[in-house]
């Protein structure tokens, strides 16, 4: 599954200004394994075309099947 997700660094608390809704930061596509929730790093996870799912997951998806 995908989220959208804020992951401001308060750059305002550095001096920096805020860039609002431009910022980079403000809306970071993280995915998460459909069947236990954990985030996936970008080596550590599989894309069925319906689902993403991470190594350990689709390793008992396999023994499953």
């Amino acid at each position: 599954m995908v989220k959208i997700e804020n992951w401001c660094v308060g750059c305002r608390d550095i001096g920096l200004p805020c860039m609002g809704s431009s910022c980079p930061n403000r809306h970071v596509e993280v995915h998460y394994c459909d069947k236990c929730g954990e985030e996936l790093e970008s080596w550590n996870w599989y894309n069925s075309g319906r689902f993403e799912y991470c190594n350990d997951c689709i390793e008992l998806e396999d023994e499953e099947a």
